[in-house]
C-alpha cells in the first residue's frame, strides 16, 4: 500500500495499527488519485502551496479518526484552513470520500505521524490544535507511547500563536487522569476559562469514537487550554 507513514528513528510510535479492512475499489482510487492532490508535504511544507487563500487562520487535528469532526468543522468554517493528521489509512480514505461528498476545499492530509510534520511547522503558526481520543496506551509499559507528555506539550505550544487553543478528548479513564495530570502541571498551557476546562466545545461535531464510548457508557472527557500570551 503507497502513503505508508514513515516514522524516523527518533520518535516513539505513538498509535497502534496504520491498516485495517482491505480497502474498497472506491477507497483506494481515493487513495491513488484525490489524496495526492491534498497531501502535505511535511519536507517542503508551504501554506502558499497547500491553500489557495494562505493568509487565513490555521487549525489542525491530530488524528482525525474517520474525519467527521474535521470535515463538520471545515464546513462550519470555511474561511479557516485545516490540516489533518492520520496514519490509519481506512480513516484516511472514508476522510476523503467524505471530502469528494461535501466538496470542501480547505482540508489537507497528512496520512501518518503527525510528529513529522509538527517538528518541522514554524513556531507561531496553528490558530487551534485538536488531539482526539488519541491511543491510550493502557499499560504502564507503554505510557511513553502516550502522544500528551512532558515532551510533547512544549512542543505542540511552540506550534501555536499566543491565546490559540488546544482541545483534548479521550473516552479512557486513565489516560483522561494523565492528560488532566500532564496539563494541569504544564508552563506551556493554561485553562481556558471562556468556555470552561472540562466543557464540550461549543462547535462540536461528534465523532465515530465518541458515540461508540456513550454507548459503551464510557463518555468522553474534554480539556480546553490556551497558550498564554
Amino acid at each position: 500500500m503507497k502513503n505508508k507513514p514513515a516514522i524516523t528513528q527518533n520518535l516513539i510510535r505513538s498509535f497502534g495499527r496504520v491498516n485495517g479492512r482491505k480497502l474498497r475499489v472506491g477507497q483506494a482510487s481515493l487513495i491513488e488519485n484525490l489524496l495526492p492532490a491534498l497531501c502535505v508535504d511535511v519536507e517542503n511544507f508551504s501554506l502558499e502551496r497547500l491553500f489557495t487563500n494562505p493568509k487565513q487562520e490555521l487549525w489542525l487535528e491530530i488524528g482525525f479518526g474517520y474525519g467527521e469532526h474535521l470535515v463538520g468543522l471545515a464546513q462550519r468554517y470555511p474561511e479557516v484552513n485545516f490540516i489533518g493528521c492520520e496514519p490509519f489509512i481506512n480513516g484516511v480514505a472514508t476522510l476523503l470520500k467524505q471530502i469528494e461528498d461535501s466538496k470542501v476545499e480547505n482540508i489537507r492530509i497528512l496520512h501518518g505521524d503527525a510528529r513529522l510534520l509538527t517538528q518541522k511547522l514554524p513556531d507561531s503558526i496553528i490558530d487551534r490544535l485538536f488531539i482526539l481520543f488519541p491511543d491510550p496506551w493502557p499499560k504502564s509499559k507503554h505510557h511513553k507511547k502516550r502522544i500528551i507528555s512532558a515532551e510533547s506539550l512544549p512542543e505542540f505550544a511552540r506550534i501555536l500563536k499566543n491565546r490559540a487553543r488546544l482541545d483534548v478528548a479521550t473516552d479512557h479513564v486513565n489516560y483522561s487522569e494523565w492528560i488532566a495530570e500532564h496539563l494541569q502541571s504544564s508552563k506551556s498551557f493554561a485553562p481556558n476559562e471562556e468556555i470552561g476546562v472540562a466543557a464540550q466545545p461549543g462547535d462540536w461535531i461528534p465523532t465515530r469514537y465518541q458515540r461508540k464510548a456513550e454507548k459503551e457508557g464510557r463518555g468522553a472527557r474534554f480539556f480546553n487550554y490556551i497558550k498564554p500570551a
